[in-house]
This record gives structure tokens, C-alpha cells and sequence, in this order.
């Protein structure tokens, strides 16, 4: 693959690390107790604790899924007793989230689980470099970003 050349391990790193992300992103692994969260579940939670208003359509959008995926997502949370659905009084078509307190503590155990085992190393890379080293690192995925959310819209999008 000529366009590739130099950068021939990036690519296939970035692909296997991808894959290896969503092999893993939706099974269920215990974090207290005998209760399980996947990491979409726990990135459901997440964009819920940091935004207390977050509605279906703002956490769809914050965490680049569908409306579909967030609602299918949120049943199982709730049916896990991690969150709780309600409707305003001042507007009984908008649902809000809250984060229960069993949601909470399932939630901290993750977030521990995963710097220890994910980001403690990866953080730990750029504590000797220059700022610049960080915003071209932050720049990568950025630019990634951007290319599969052109890709979804140009070709998943329209199928």
C-alpha cells in the first residue's frame, strides 16, 4: 500500500488498537460486587454525571451514537438500577437522567479499573514532554475523529 509507506505501523496499530477497543466495549465486566458495566454503559453514565441536564439528544451527541443507542443503552442502566429516568413538570416530553447512588459507586470502581489498567500508563507518557508533544497527540485523534464521523455520514449514513 504506497500511500502508507512510512507510516505503515501507525495504521496498523491505530486499526489494532481500534478492533481491540470493540471487542471489548460491550461486554459486561464486574466492578462491584456482582455488578457488571460495559464501557458504552460507563460512558453513558459519565457524559450523565458531567452533564446534569443531559437529555436523550445531547448525550446521543456528546458521545457520537444514535438516539436509538442511547435509549437501549439507558434501559439496560436502568434495569441495572444505575440510573433513573424522569420528566420535568415544566415539560412532559423531555426526559432527564440521574445517576443512583448504587450508579455511582459501580461507576468510581470503573473509573479506578481504568486508569490503573488503561490510562495511568498512557498519562504517565506525557508528563516529561512539552506542551506541543501533547496538542500534536491530541491533534491525531482529532483528525481521526473527524474521518470516521465523515465516513458514517458520507457511506453508514446513507445505507
Amino acid at each position: 500500500m504506497e500511500w502508507m509507506r512510512q507510516y505503515k505501523e501507525i495504521s496498523e496499530l491505530v486499526i489494532k488498537v481500534m478492533n481491540k477497543y470493540s471487542s471489548i466495549h460491550k461486554k459486561q465486566l464486574c466492578f462491584y460486587k456482582d455488578h457488571t458495566l460495559s464501557f458504552s454503559e460507563a460512558q453513558v453514565i459519565e457524559e450523565i454525571l458531567r452533564h446534569k441536564d443531559a437529555n436523550m439528544t445531547k448525550l446521543s451527541k456528546e458521545l457520537g451514537v444514535t438516539k436509538a443507542a442511547i435509549t437501549k443503552t439507558m434501559k439496560k442502566l436502568e434495569s441495572k438500577k444505575y440510573i433513573s429516568r424522569y420528566k420535568l413538570l415544566s415539560n412532559n416530553k423531555e426526559i432527564l437522567v440521574l445517576v443512583t447512588e448504587l450508579g455511582e459507586v459501580v461507576y468510581n470502581n470503573y473509573q479506578q479499573y481504568i486508569y490503573e489498567n488503561l490510562f495511568k500508563d498512557i498519562y504517565t507518557m506525557f508528563d516529561d514532554r512539552d506542551e506541543k508533544y501533547v496538542d500534536d497527540f491530541l491533534s491525531f485523534f482529532r483528525a481521526a475523529d473527524r474521518s470516521i464521523t465523515d465516513i458514517s455520514k458520507d457511506k453508514i449514513d446513507k445505507e
